[in-house]
């Protein structure tokens, strides 16, 4: 069985150059859904748009010879060995994936177009490389989704729970597994062979038609996202980003700062948890006008918090707050309250409202209090 082209005993039912019609059809999805994704999305005039700033906020230049050194690292760090990814087993799960998708493609492809009958006997080593590579796929893949996954692993969701960012690796995962079921029927004269194989190229279709809307043409932008990361270090523009620590932009205070300000609470979290002190921040307007600068220290074994401001005139002031009012484990965790209802979830009411606030219930306008023409 596994040394056998299951596409050469389909041809006894289904002509060869149906078969080698479908798989250019399916390469000219492929190539079709990228190059609407890239228009739709404007991934392209992003990534040149990048290059372009990249270019001009350099601070050096980057030879022709860097440039195909940083190429070779990209294709065999982020491509080839998939470096970027943080942990071993989300690196290894993805590089079965991959290299079991490249050999399942390339071997389909190969036996449909060179070997499409039994009359041109097919080399073994080509369906056991397919067989190989669609139980890597099956591996890797299966291991991902349900074990490997942020919101299965990390956010304790359900391994079922399916968004449409999941299309890609379900139609994937599908496409396969249907495969290596229809090669089994078929190989043992199964009634059930027709069906799955009607199912096995539903999924397929759905693998290769649905690029647009999944996360297939990702493997396209990936590379080219790594080589331009590489680029914008070797110039110096990194991006826009503040300089590593060791050699910070900022040279009068040596410390992180905000670089995206529009997406900050200003809750002062991480400015208190900081067991350095070192990251810098802009104090509330209510305490401290335009032109301060403020250190906070946050010393657990004293249980205080201590704000150092300094005014635009030179004038300092000290505050000493304590981090917390009642006994260390004395607040309840999230885990420790019920899940809220359905009807809750549907509330305007945040967690613990109006009972933490001390109310009946929290203050509204209704529509008879409303002056009709006025709002």
């Amino acid at each position: 069985m596994f040394t056998s082209n299951p596409f050469a005993e389909l041809s006894a039912s289904i002509p060869p150059a149906v078969m080698q019609a479908y798989i250019v059809v399916m390469i000219v999805l492929v190539a079709g859904g990228t190059l609407f994704d890239t228009a739709h999305k404007k991934s392209a005039k992003y990534f040149f748009e990048n290059w372009r700033n990249a270019k001009n906020t350099g601070t050096q230049q980057v030879s022709g010879g860097k440039m195909v050194s940083l190429a070779i690292q990209t294709a065999v760090v982020e491509g080839l060995t998939s470096g970027e990814f943080c942990t071993v087993q989300r690196r290894i799960a993805h590089l079965l994936t991959m290299y079991g998708f490249l050999a399942y493609v390339i071997t389909t492809a190969i036996m449909v177009f060179w070997y499409p009958t039994p009359a041109a006997p097919t080399p073994a080593i080509l369906p056991l490389l397919w067989y190989l590579g669609a139980l890597m796929v099956c591996l890797g893949g299966y291991w991902f989704w349900f074990f490997i996954r942020v919101d299965v692993a990390a956010e304790g969701n359900s391994p079922f729970r399916i968004v449409r960012a999941d299309l890609f690796i379900l139609s994937l995962l599908a496409s396969v597994t249907l495969g290596l079921v229809w090669t089994l029927l078929q190989a043992t004269g199964n009634s059930w062979t027709n069906l799955f194989l009607g199912l096995y190229l539903i999924a397929t279709t759905v693998l290769f038609g649905s690029v647009p809307w999944s996360k297939f043409s990702h493997m396209f932008f990936k590379p080219a996202a790594a080589f331009q990361k590489r680029v914008a270090e070797a110039n110096g523009s990194r991006s826009n980003l503040p300089g590593p620590a060791d050699k910070p932009d900022d040279t009068t205070y040596r410390r992180a700062y905000n670089i995206e300000p529009n997406m900050c609470w200003e809750c002062y979290s991480c400015v208190k948890a900081c067991p350095q002190n070192a990251i810098d921040c802009r104090g509330y307007a209510d305490f401290a006008p335009l032109g301060h600068s403020v250190r906070v220290l946050r010393e657990e074994a004293k249980g205080t918090i201590s704000w150092k401001i300094k005014f635009r005139n030179g004038n300092e002031k000290n505050f000493v707050s304590p981090i917390r009012t009642t006994p260390w484990g004395s607040i309840k965790s999230p885990a420790d309250y019920e899940a809220p209802s359905r009807e809750a979830m549907k509330s305007q009411e945040l967690a613990h409202e109006p009972d933490a606030l001390n109310i009946d219930k929290l203050p509204a306008l209704n529509p008879d209090q409303l002056k009709q023409g006025v709002v």
